[in-house]
């Protein structure tokens, strides 16, 4: 499934993106498009009866290519009391300090728990029944040929539990 490595998270997540990929049948690009931010926020829900959503989690996902897929953690997707989320929200910061606009909708891919990690896709619709323009998010860029070494200056960019409001930095140096 997803090539496993003793590396750093980080490393991890960057070196089974090409496994991820190709398993599910997709052709990353990563290459940045604009200046915007390549992480989104995502909301996953499940249905009650068939009939009411109920919230499951959220957290961060990035664009990891030009047609809207998404690379997040199983546990956005699975919240581990075998509820596994039917329906996705994706959100976009759009001013730093303000909340995030879910004008989106995603589909499961892929996921992989023991990893942690999975893909999602972005609908070609919104939610308000317009077609999706995949030119305005903005794709990670990934180095496939960088190793992380200790003192590397890292950046971690989402959305965590604890103020999710609007998307979060936080600077750190690999240990």
């Amino acid at each position: 499934m997803f090539k496993k490595t003793a590396w750093a998270l980080v490393f991890v997540v960057v070196a089974s993106v090409a496994s991820v990929t190709s398993m599910a049948g997709i052709d990353p690009v990563f290459a940045a498009t604009s200046v915007a931010s390549p992480v989104v926020q995502v909301i996953s829900y499940t249905d009650v009866y068939g009939k009411y959503p109920l919230a499951l989690w959220w957290g961060s996902a990035s664009v990891i290519s030009s047609d809207g897929v998404l690379l997040t953690n199983n546990h956005v997707v699975d919240d581990g009391a075998w509820r596994l989320a039917t329906a996705f929200n994706v959100c976009v910061t759009q001013v730093v300090g303000q909340k995030p606009v879910c004008d989106y909708t995603a589909s499961l891919i892929q996921r992989d728990e023991t990893l942690d990690l999975a893909l999602l896709k972005i609908d070609p619709t919104d939610i308000h029944g317009n077609r999706v323009d995949f030119a305005m998010f903005p794709v990670l860029a990934i180095d496939y040929d960088y190793v992380p070494k200790t003192q590397d200056d890292v950046v971690a960019t989402g959305y965590p539990w604890i103020g999710a409001e609007t998307i979060t930095e936080t600077k750190g140096i690999i240990g």
